[in-house]
């Protein structure tokens, strides 16, 4: 979801996030999201751990250096990904941080608490990434990608979530 209002939502794009910059209109930040469906997991089950894990596609520039920390929010945003996401206040900000890495592969966040939150009580947990300054308006872009479902070419580059519990 770009600050502008576009949405780029589906299994053609990636889970991109940092600022973009469009030769066709201004300079966006642009945040990426996830959401794991939790009904397997009974109401009233004690969550000991869960941890997010996406798959590092590409960067774009310097993300890290310019745009600050790789964060994690957690949010609601319902069953439809809509423009008021980008913005729309979370369940807790910040609650995980992924280490500042440019090398592809999977990268992982503890998110115990978020799970535990939603276990019967959503039945899905959603996160919101972002980085901590939503551009440095260079005009250039700075962002990193993951593989989405629909964009992973094996089952290790899916997001993924992780968890252990006690029924």
């Amino acid at each position: 979801v770009h600050s502008t209002g576009n949405v780029q939502a589906g299994p053609n794009y990636y889970v991109a996030y940092g600022d973009y910059a469009d030769a066709l209109g201004p300079v966006s930040g642009v945040r990426g999201f996830v959401s794991f469906e939790l009904e397997s997991i009974p109401a009233g089950a004690t969550v000991q751990e869960a941890t997010l894990i996406l798959f590092q596609k590409s960067t774009v520039a310097s993300p890290f250096t310019v745009l600050g920390t790789n964060v994690v929010d957690h949010v609601v945003y319902g069953t439809v990904l809509d423009a008021g996401a980008y913005s729309r206040s979370g369940l807790g900000d910040a609650i995980a941080t992924f280490a500042p890495d440019l090398t592809p592969g999977p990268k992982a966040v503890v998110v115990t608490n978020a799970v535990a939150t939603n276990v019967g009580a959503r039945p899905q947990c959603q996160f919101r990434l972002r980085f901590t300054t939503e551009s440095n308006n260079d005009g250039e872009s700075d962002s990193i990608a993951y593989y989405s479902s629909g964009q992973a070419t094996s089952e290790d580059q899916r997001p993924r979530l992780v968890v252990t519990y006690l029924p």
